[in-house]
């Protein structure tokens, strides 16, 4: 913008003084012409009066005559125009008044200038949105697979070779990425299932053992079971990486029953007085939820305490309560995002969210607030909105 207003005003300036040049030197070629024709005819008044009016209607130009002593021996009309006064070689003066140029305004000028500004800024828009369309292109896809949609493409623009070269670069360096999360993705569930045959036939082999080994036995389950829950928090954490939820009509009392009941835990922990009648969630990746957070009550918060189901208007309510002096929160829990920081994103998938709080008497609470609304009509309704 700038720019054009200062391409604007130097060739308006330009303009100004070659204008102004040429007009001036025009003044000065009549001065002289006027000089030599009255210095020539001056003492004869007839001829004097006849060059006087020639002037005037041949060069438009006002002649007012005086003599040596400042006398005036030919008046002129009135003249708006700028006067100058010529010596006429001791015969007296002469004073031209010669209008501007036919045509000239300054209005004019100022607006010629603005029409070419508002042509100059039209096409210089029009100029850089086509430049800038491969930059906002790019910086779209970008933003594409920052949230994961790694399906994106850039349409190569066939008229500008760099951007179409760009274009493809970009392409195949998605197409790359893409490709390698898939492998990881794919093996990362792979192997979780292949851990599930060896620790069935280990569990075999435990029970096999004679009664005198009975402390060993009790080592080997314990090691088994920890395997266990790891392999069950892996193959959760890669259904989430392949976004593969699948929302079902579950009992929340029940979930919350067969949470405990997988953790080893009595089932009069579990208060589901308040609890709705249906929940629209995976149950594979809720069970896992409840068992990391209770879990993380055994582990670090002296135990559970209660596992409370209710529900609050359009939510349902997992609430972990432990006796402990408190729970770390996902952002501080340790390794790989198998423990809180898998039930965050467990819960995120669902489209609800996950809170830690103190307890009042100490302890700490953790709840997992999910939408009793289906997963798939309460991301479509997101999407709308």
């Amino acid at each position: 913008m700038a720019a054009i207003f200062a391409t604007i005003a130097s060739v308006g300036g330009v303009l100004w003084l070659f204008g102004d040049s040429s007009w001036r030197k025009q003044h000065e070629q009549v001065e002289e012409l006027a000089r030599r024709r009255l210095t020539r005819v001056w003492d004869d008044p007839l001829e004097r009066a006849i060059m006087v009016r020639d002037l005037e209607q041949t060069l438009e130009v006002v002649v007012e005559l005086h003599d040596p002593d400042g006398r005036v021996l030919f008046p002129a009309p009135p003249c708006d125009g700028p006067r100058h006064e010529v010596a006429l070689e001791g015969r007296g003066t002469a004073t031209l008044c010669m209008p501007a140029p036919p045509g000239f305004s300054w209005g004019k000028l100022a607006a010629a200038l603005g029409a070419a500004a508002f042509v100059l800024m039209g096409l210089s828009g029009a100029l850089a949105r086509r430049l800038g369309w491969p930059l906002r292109q790019v910086t779209r896809f970008a933003e594409q697979l920052g949230d994961g949609d790694l399906d994106a493409r850039l349409k190569p623009h066939h008229r500008d070779r760099e951007a179409a070269l760009l274009a493809r670069t970009l392409n195949e360096m998605a197409e790359r990425i893409g490709k390698q999360l898939a492998d990881q993705k794919a093996l990362l569930a792979e192997a979780s299932h292949e851990l599930r045959t060896p620790l069935g036939h280990a569990r075999i082999l435990v029970e096999m053992l004679p009664d005198e080994s009975a402390e060993t036995r009790a080592e080997l389950e314990a090691e088994l079971e920890e395997m266990d829950r790891l392999v069950g928090r892996l193959l959760a954490r890669s259904r989430l990486d392949f976004d593969a939820v699948e929302p079902r009509t579950l009992n929340p009392a029940e979930v919350g029953g067969q949470a405990l009941e997988r953790s080893g835990l009595a089932p009069t922990l579990l208060d589901a007085s308040n609890a709705p009648a249906t929940l629209e969630a995976d149950p594979t990746l809720l069970l896992r939820a409840l068992a990391n957070l209770i879990e993380n009550a055994e582990r670090h918060g002296e135990g559970l305490e209660t596992l409370e189901v209710r529900a609050e208007g359009e939510w349902v309510v997992f609430a972990i309560k432990d006796r402990g002096p408190g729970a770390v929160t996902p952002s501080e829990s340790p390794g790989l995002g198998l423990g809180l920081p898998l039930v965050e994103r467990i819960a995120t998938a669902h489209l609800g969210t996950l809170s830690l709080s103190p307890r009042e008497g100490g302890g700490t609470v953790a709840e997992l607030r999910l939408p009793t609304e289906p997963v798939a009509q309460q991301t479509r309704t997101t999407g709308e909105s």
